[in-house]
């Protein structure tokens, strides 16, 4: 919820909601939230079951929720800007587990992209996707601590491609895919291949924090005035 203002019937605040899809309890302690420039640690332990969530806000506003065990309030809650933002989830060991791109343009309407919606994640299973997010059907403006009234209720495209690719330097490239990507499955090498067999990729990188670019490190080096393909 990055703008409750005007409120339908919600809180009037800002909120986040985070939600487990692994089969592991995770310990929320330590664990931070990044927006543009300003980052925020949870500063006390929470277990956070398996197929459950919990909702962040600010300490000030934790009250209004009315949610003791489905939410925790942060004394600084960093603000959602209205219009758009990269919203980012960090481990303690720092690395980014998951980073998402909202704009109010996901809503439906203008209505809702006005204020007082909130945008929900369509699959929590594929949540790389950049067309997963869309206005909350709930009347009262969203639904925080509970499911998504979008779960599962829209068609993602689940289509992959190389936007563009750009050569940093003669041993590295840079893809920009048209969607973000699971960091750890991307890093295999048999995923890329050029259309000449002299060129060899040696590591595949994806970028936190939406992870939709990649740099690739090739062997030997690329040649002056010649054309590759990379797929």
């Amino acid at each position: 919820m990055a703008d409750p203002t005007p409120s339908v019937e919600l809180p009037n605040a800002e909120y986040i909601e985070l939600k487990n899809i692994s089969n592991t309890t995770i310990d929320l302690l330590r664990w931070k939230i990044k927006i543009g420039n300003n980052t925020v640690s949870i500063p006390q332990s929470y277990a956070l079951q398996p197929d459950s969530l919990v909702v962040l806000c600010s300490k000030s506003q934790w009250p209004l929720f009315n949610l003791p065990q489905k939410s925790i309030g942060l004394s600084f809650f960093p603000a959602l800007p209205n219009e758009e933002g990269i919203l980012s989830l960090i481990a303690p060991d720092g690395k980014t587990i998951h980073g998402i791109e909202y704009q109010s343009s996901m809503h439906e309407n203008s209505l809702k992209s006005n204020g007082g919606w909130s945008l929900e994640m369509i699959d929590p299973a594929k949540p790389c996707s950049n067309t997963n997010l869309y206005s909350s059907q709930h009347s009262k403006g969203g639904t925080p601590g509970f499911m998504n009234t979008v779960h599962k209720k829209f068609k993602l495209s689940d289509s992959l491609y190389i936007k563009q690719c750009v050569a940093l330097d003669s041993k590295n490239l840079l893809l920009e895919l048209n969607q973000g990507v699971d960091s750890i499955e991307m890093s295999s090498l048999r995923l890329f291949n050029f259309d000449t067999s002299s060129i060899r990729i040696t590591r595949a990188e994806p970028l936190p924090p939406l992870f939709s670019t990649i740099r690739l490190q090739i062997n030997p080096a690329l040649q002056n005035n010649f054309i590759y393909t990379v797929k």
